[in-house]
């Protein structure tokens, strides 16, 4: 609400195999979680990345290999092996439930860069279904 960011629309649901396999790309908080969706369906590794994982590897995305958001997510899942991050930790965004505020303002910043990070490189590309529009998020599945 600070950052005039309205979420009175927002509702959580629970990851289910349907919703997995409609993604064309899967973003999740943490590596563990990360690891948690592709033990539990296999055909989603390739496509999904931590928030951090694909802002920091889709940056590094040759713009010849990914001229397009489903090549850059391609490209991130070929390419990930190759270009690691410095530690596990590099690429988790800590869960702030039930800790101090603080916890909760430093995951909504990490999250905030990931997204900007992500929406910037996705910006320049066309969208994963079609062209680009001015929001590259619009009509993303996630």
């Amino acid at each position: 609400a600070e950052r005039g960011i309205d979420t009175s629309g927002f509702q959580a649901r629970q990851v289910t195999n349907a919703l997995l396999d409609e993604a064309e790309l899967v973003l999740t908080m943490t590596l563990r979680q990360r690891s948690w969706i592709a033990e539990d369906d296999p055909a989603v590794v390739n496509r999904a990345f931590t928030m951090k994982e694909f802002a920091r590897l889709a940056a590094r995305a040759p713009a010849d290999d990914a001229k397009s958001a489903r090549a850059l997510v391609q490209w991130a899942g070929a390419n990930r092996a190759v270009h690691p991050a410095a530690s596990d930790a590099t690429d988790d965004i800590l869960d702030p439930y039930g800790h101090e505020t603080g916890a909760y303002t430093t995951a909504f910043n990490e999250i905030l860069a990931a997204c900007g990070a992500i929406g910037a490189e996705l910006s320049k590309r066309d969208k994963l279904r079609g062209k680009a529009p001015a929001n590259p998020f619009a009509d993303f599945t996630l």
